[in-house]
């Protein structure tokens, strides 16, 4: 059976999600950074890892697969999220 799973993203957040967890929807509620997903939670985990960055931050040369953007007061800070290459 599956259900949805939602998490709090920080600069750096590791997960241990179900292997073939979807990516739902990168989003604020509230005033959280929050990510939710599709899952089986029969299925074994797996570490996957995704990191939020900051406009004009710093990015690794290889930040993965970007999932989306969430804006924070207004739109006065502005946070990308991406999910590391990892599989």
């Amino acid at each position: 059976m599956k259900t949805i799973w939602k998490y709090n993203i920080q600069p750096v957040t590791t997960l241990l999600l179900p292997e073939d967890a979807e990516f739902l929807s990168v989003q604020l509620q509230g005033e959280d950074a929050c990510i939710w997903f599709l899952v089986n939670d029969q299925k074994p985990k797996v570490r996957r890892v995704f990191h939020a960055y900051g406009t004009g931050h710093i990015v690794s040369d290889n930040p993965g697969k970007f999932l989306g953007t969430v804006q924070f007061n207004g739109g006065s800070l502005v946070f990308h999220i991406f999910e590391e290459d990892n599989r």
